[in-house]
């Protein structure tokens, strides 16, 4: 049995292979039509194989084939939405009001809207039931549970919201390989692979384990159109960043340049390569890895520069804290003495120093994740408060960091997309921003301090 699910893996990976390449082409439906065809092959092998027993269950070529069949479904879907969003040919003539009319009753209702009808009955609930209760600590729950719930709800629906405009913005954003210049580029992509034949033979095995040599054995190949273009950006970012200097330019107009030009990178890689589409997150790490790391430098003395006045403040508060006791800064008691823990110290320094190492914006996020995970772990169970952790950071950054760190995750969170400063990694960074720049505002007289 296992050569015949051997033979079904080969036969499903062709069967993608040739719907990649249609989508690779544009031709969207097409390729809609032949992934659908790769599904229906790949379902009935599985059902016929693993029907049979367990003992089926342990093959990989199994895992292989649930894995292959899961991505043609996400692709399946973003295929769907884009056919979905184009106009139609022909729409007849009587149906426009109705259609409009149609749209008006049908037209669902945003995050927000939902939250504010959910919170109008809660309150509708709430009077109801109000009037069958006598003043008592129940009534007084009871209002304090439904403010908890509407607060929740509201909470909620923004973040809905933040992710429908990310999503919209994505979706705004004209497809790569939609005109002439991009589909010479895919052309020449094509014809170079041909002539190399270590990178046609990895492009064909590329999978989550491997991206990182591909996207490699790609960009260290002198010639490479893809090469060229990661090279003709780095370029165009130096010199604005030279002119920036000279000019005393707008940094964060020059933050939208280079994040531009690396997503035009990246959707290149997706365009020339169809597979790396299942594989966006390791696609990007590698990417950024190559594109940001020759400039990281520059591009820190570019945010040193335009955050002058907060570093010198930073400089000066952490010259003074230095080997100060937490007490000066108004540490808690109860974490004094565990924040002091030499082995905490020792632990918490290295891992900023893989912070400040780090020469591209996700690997200084994941490092700062890190660093911050390590505090937690440590102080186990001990109940921080906000108005705790900011003294806490404040007297460990006063101890383990030097000024500029600020510059580099300043850097780092100007640079990043807003997905990835979202949940762990994105409260992560602002509250170390907002630790350094409290620090950097801080005037030390004696024993005192004063904001």
């Amino acid at each position: 049995m296992t050569s015949t699910i051997d033979a079904v893996y080969l036969e499903a990976l062709e069967k993608v292979r040739h719907a990649t390449d249609l989508d690779s082409s544009d031709r969207q439906h097409d390729a809609f039509v032949s992934y659908l065809t790769a599904v229906n092959y790949i379902i009935p092998s599985l059902i016929a194989d693993t029907s049979k027993g367990p003992q089926h269950f342990s093959n990989q070529k199994e895992r292989q084939l649930i894995r292959l069949g899961l991505q043609c479904f996400e692709r399946l879907g973003d295929l769907f939405d884009s056919i979905a969003q184009q106009p139609e040919h022909s729409t007849p003539a009587n149906s426009g009001n109705a259609a409009i009319r149609q749209a008006k009753v049908t037209r669902p209702f945003t995050p927000l809207e939902k939250a504010f009808e959910e919170n109008r009955k809660l309150q509708e609930a709430y009077r109801t039931r109000a009037t069958q209760l006598v003043p008592s600590a129940d009534k007084t729950a009871m209002v304090l549970s439904l403010h908890r719930k509407a607060a929740l709800n509201l909470t909620a629906a923004c973040e809905k919201e933040h992710q429908i405009r990310i999503s919209e913005d994505e979706a705004s954003r004209p497809r790569w390989g939609s005109n002439d210049r991009h589909r010479t580029l895919i052309d020449q992509v094509r014809a170079f692979d041909k002539r190399e034949v270590r990178i046609l033979a990895s492009r064909q095995k590329v999978n989550s384990g491997n991206v990182a040599t591909f996207v490699t054995s790609v960009l260290s190949v002198d010639g490479h159109p893809l090469h060229n273009m990661l090279f003709r950006y780095q370029h165009s970012v130096r010199e604005q960043i030279v002119q920036s200097l000279a000019s005393n330019g707008d940094t964060d107009q020059l933050a939208k340049s280079v994040k531009t030009s690396f997503n035009e990178l990246t959707s290149a890689f997706q365009a020339c390569y169809p597979s790396l589409t299942f594989l966006s997150e390791s696609l990007s790490e590698q990417l950024e890895a190559h594109f940001f790391t020759p400039l990281w430098e520059a591009l820190v003395t570019l945010t040193r520069r335009a955050m002058q006045e907060q570093h010198s403040g930073l400089e000066a508060t952490l010259h003074q804290l230095r080997g100060q006791p937490p007490s000066v800064l108004d540490v808690d008691e109860h974490f004094a003495s565990c924040i002091q823990s030499p082995e905490l110290m020792v632990a918490l320094g290295r891992a900023f120093r893989t912070v400040k190492e780090g020469r591209y914006p996700r690997v200084k996020l994941r490092s700062l994740v890190g660093a911050y995970q390590l505090l937690v772990e440590y102080l186990g169970d001990s109940e921080v408060g906000g108005d705790d952790l900011l003294p806490i950071q404040c007297w460990l950054m006063s101890q383990l960091v030097d000024a500029d760190l600020l510059d580099e995750l300043e850097t780092a969170g100007n640079l990043l997309p807003e997905g990835a400063l979202l949940g762990e990694g994105g409260y992560c960074l602002s509250t170390a921003l907002v630790a350094m720049g409290y620090l950097s505002h801080l005037e030390l007289k004696g024993d005192f301090m004063k904001e």
